[in-house]
């Protein structure tokens, strides 16, 4: 009778390591693409929350005041958005441009969304 070896052989510890590398690799995936998921969602957030500030700005400016501008620097969820804007008088309505820049956290990266449109004054 052949007495069974306790222990594994080198072929069973090489495809035990392969398969932890990949689950590794597959987990470190998943973690890095939730978290480009929330970085573009707060930059959405913070570029929409500084536009609607805009228009209710300029919605309620009348027609006869000269062309105005601002910057502001504003708390989000995941960081510091500053906000640059500019209005000029353009027929009937202000025509505007703004840029949100997003800081994330605590990286050195930047996001920025620019928008432009016309709103009507009063």
């Amino acid at each position: 009778m052949i007495a069974r070896q306790r222990g594994f052989s080198i072929v069973e510890a090489l495809v035990a390591t392969i398969l932890v590398g990949v689950a590794s690799t597959l987990l470190a995936s998943a973690l890095t693409v939730r978290t480009v998921a929330r970085r573009g969602a707060a930059r959405d957030a913070a570029a929409a929350g500084a536009l609607g500030d805009l228009l209710r700005v300029l919605a309620a400016r009348p027609c006869l005041a000269a062309d105005t501008s601002a910057e502001s620097t504003r708390e989000t969820a995941m960081g510091k958005a500053d906000v640059r804007w500019h209005a000029r008088r353009a027929g009937a309505g202000w025509a505007f441009a703004e840029s949100v820049s997003v800081r994330l956290g605590s990286d050195d990266g930047r996001s920025v969304v620019a928008t432009e449109g016309r709103v009507p004054c009063t």
